[in-house]
């Protein structure tokens, strides 16, 4: 037994405490907001600390409003709202968060993508910065009103998260860090350097430290890819995706990767594992050191496909939003876009195209498989799948569904069972992964399916682990998920 607030049910009540260090005397802070309902029905999201106080960032059951509260020292009782950003459909959470000169700045999206928001007496705005359709990931460094605001960004394109600075009220943008890779960064405290980690499909990852200008003053890690490298005797078969875009229904664009064997030959016909997430909060097509696993496959020749369909992370609110109330819908249609351009190739074989994916991955592959024509996928493998929301947490859930009891609808249409029902005929070859134990996707989605296949007498594979949580730990288990997954894809696509 665990205690998990599924969808719709009352959430823990969350009480906030100080305690002064060197008195021991703790204050209550009253962080709730009258007209928010009780307290099982709002969310202590964030805190951030102040030379004054402390920053309360709360959250309504609904997740239509933050309010940003400031409640000052000594005692944490006098409270004042430095800003609340409200969203027709859903606020997204950031620790964009600090107080310079008496200016509270965060980041919001209320012009659709995340941008500076400055407020004072004065000023009260989201700083337009520019019109393009980008989004701030993360603000880094800001310092008085004279310096410039560092920040990382999709800004030159979706594939490469970049190092920028402005200055604090508006004007020229300029990209800190080389492109044709992406970056992860590390602002002193002081804003003058930085420490960055890059890498591109070619180069694994280096770290450096670097001036504010994007100078390098040394190598932390430079792990310079040449004879000396422990991965140089496996270069000749390191495989390299090529990007491209598709149009989704709705016109906005879509973003592949496809990656094939090193020995390819665009006169042959390949098997195609396509590799999906497509929930929100994750990107998987990008421009760095590609996944191992996506390695693995290729040398086994397997062409992998992936796609980031809309829903997906760091492309904007009208690009996440098409979602809303409507899981598994919008996503579905554009990885059957991908589907269909795949089939349309010369080099791939339609009929041996497989699709898998873990957490909101499985049930994109579930959902996927049950949406898709018949004849479609030879084969699917779903990982930890979420099979009805109605299931899931809170949290997570209404804020992209509402309750189940204000969308019901939503919620029957969203569950994989639903699509079940319309299924004619028997299913593609389908594997079933869980762990036992896990605590986030609970393991009855997996065996409520399991149930209701077996009912209708539907065959299905299944391979669960006893004592795993969501992801499934320990060289050895891995090993044996890899091994598990491989020879029911080579059973499936390669001999037939």
């Amino acid at each position: 037994e665990q205690r998990y607030p599924r969808a719709g049910r009352p959430n823990a009540i969350i009480d906030l405490f100080v305690m002064d260090l060197q008195t021991g005397k703790v204050h209550a802070v009253d962080w709730h907001k009258a007209g928010w309902g009780p307290a099982t029905d709002q969310y202590l999201a964030r805190l951030n600390w102040t030379k004054n106080g402390l920053i309360v960032q709360r959250v309504n059951r609904d997740q239509t409003e933050i309010d940003y509260q400031a409640f000052a020292l000594p005692d944490f009782q006098t409270s004042d709202t430095l800003f609340t950003e409200t969203q027709p459909r859903w606020v997204n959470l950031s620790y964009d968060v600090s107080v310079h000169d008496g200016r509270f700045r965060t980041s919001v999206e209320s012009t659709g993508f995340r941008r500076l928001y400055v407020h004072q007496a004065e000023l009260a705005e989201a700083l337009k910065m520019d019109e393009g359709e980008w989004a701030i990931d993360a603000i880094l460094w800001s310092g008085a009103a004279s310096d410039p605001v560092f920040f990382t960004a999709y800004k030159d394109t979706p594939l490469e998260r970049h190092l920028y600075k402005m200055p604090l009220m508006g004007g020229q943008i300029s990209r800190m860090t080389e492109a044709g890779k992406s970056w992860t960064i590390s602002m002193a405290p002081d804003g003058r350097s930085f420490i960055g980690t890059s890498s591109d499909p070619a180069q694994p990852p280096q770290t450096g430290l670097y001036r504010a200008d994007g100078t390098l003053i040394t190598w932390i890690e430079e792990n310079r890819l040449d004879e000396t490298h422990p991965y140089a005797p496996y270069l000749k078969a390191h495989t390299v995706p090529s990007y491209g875009t598709l149009t989704a229904e709705d016109g906005q664009t879509l973003y592949y990767s496809i990656q094939t064997p090193p020995d390819f030959d665009p006169a042959r016909r390949y098997p195609v594992l396509v590799n999906v997430y497509g929930g929100p909060g994750v990107q998987t097509v990008d421009r760095d050191w590609e996944r191992w696993d996506d390695q693995y496959y290729t040398r086994q020749g397997y062409i992998v496909f992936r796609l980031d369909n809309r829903g997906s992370a760091h492309r904007g609110k009208s690009f996440e939003d098409v979602i809303y109330r409507n899981m598994g819908s919008a996503e579905v249609a554009d990885q059957l876009l991908g589907v269909a351009w795949l089939k349309d190739q010369d080099f791939v074989d339609p009929d041996r195209i497989a699709i898998q994916g873990w957490s909101y991955g499985g049930y994109m592959t579930l959902m996927t498989l049950l949406q898709a024509p018949t004849g479609t996928f030879a084969a699917a493998v779903a990982g930890a799948p979420v099979t009805d929301w109605s299931l899931y947490d809170t949290f997570y859930t209404e804020r992209f569904m509402d309750t189940p009891q204000d969308n019901p609808e939503g919620y029957e249409r969203a569950s994989v069972f639903y699509h079940l029902d319309q299924w004619q005929g028997p299913l593609p070859e389908l594997l079933l992964i869980h762990g036992m134990a896990d605590d986030n996707v609970t393991f009855d989605n997996t065996t409520r399916l399991m149930a209701e296949l077996q009912e209708r007498g539907l065959m299905f594979d299944l391979m669960t682990y006893p004592g795993q949580r969501h992801g499934i730990r320990g060289e050895k288990l891995r090993t044996h998920l890899m091994r598990t997954r491989m020879r029911f894809l080579d059973r499936h696509l390669k001999n037939r």
